[in-house]
Formats: C-alpha cells, sequence, structure tokens
C-alpha cells in the first residue's frame, strides 16, 4: 500500500502465483536431478549400502524443497509461510504422483505420509526463509 492507504497496483495484493511457483518446482526438480546424479556417482564409486542411499535420497529431497519453497517466496510480495507450504506440497504431490505412475502401482502408506510431512515442513522452512531474505521494496 502507499502512504496515502490506497493500493498501487495489482502486484502489491499478489500472494500466489501459479508460474512463478511453476518455474521454482522445475528449478528445483533440476536440483534434485543433479544432486541425485552426484549421488549414484558416489554409490557407485563407494559402494553404500542401500540404507545409506535411502537416507541420502530424503536429504536431498528435503533440500530441494526447501530450495523450491524459498524461490517462491522470494517471489511473493507476503505470505512466505502459505507460499513455502504450498510449493512443497505440490513438489511432493507431483513426485508421488510420477512415482506411483512409473511404478505403476498407487500405494499409500507409511513411507508417503512421511514424505508429504517432510514436503511441507521443509517447503514451510524455505518459504520462512525467503519472505524474510528478499529485500525489501
Amino acid at each position: 500500500m502507499s502512504r496515502t492507504g490506497y493500493i498501487k497496483d495489482n502486484t502489491e495484493t499478489k500472494r500466489f502465483d501459479i508460474v512463478h511457483t511453476v518455474k521454482c518446482l522445475v528449478m528445483s526438480y533440476l536440483l534434485s536431478v543433479i544432486l541425485l546424479f552426484i549421488l549414484s556417482v558416489i554409490a557407485a564409486a563407494k559402494d553404500l549400502s542401500g540404507e545409506t542411499v535411502n537416507i541420502c535420497i530424503t536429504v536431498i529431497t528435503g533440500i530441494s524443497v526447501i530450495f523450491c519453497g524459498f524461490m517462491t517466496a522470494r517471489g511473493a510480495v507476503r505470505g512466505g509461510l502459505i507460499n513455502g507450504t504450498a510449493a512443497g506440497l505440490l513438489y511432493t504431490i507431483l513426485l508421488y504422483a510420477v512415482g506411483s505412475i512409473v511404478n505403476g502401482s498407487l500405494a499409500f502408506n507409511a513411507a508417503t505420509v512421511t514424505a508429504l510431512i517432510v514436503g511441507i515442513v521443509c517447503g514451510a522452512v524455505g518459504g520462512v526463509l525467503g519472505i524474510n531474505t528478499r529485500k525489501r521494496r
């Protein structure tokens, strides 16, 4: 709002921009692919156990979701927590949908719930960090 109390333009009232969020999702999936490629090279060279690889995949997913929430909130005027949470939820749901299509089965179990919780929490953390580190106009 301006000092007179009138809204200058529509950008000050916009809380969630789906186009910006989709761009951030694409960037975060690219980050995931790069980090997973690095993990695969390390796993092949060091002969990592399956449990270690699964933990690393969860950490990489968390980092990517934090990045997605962070970038989404950086593009928002306000509402970093909501934007980050929405971005994390979208990231996780899309990842689950693609995984279900590839596997040919739609299984909802404890691992799915854990992935949703990790996605929501990491997205929210990224959103809070993103909205609080952006430059004020």
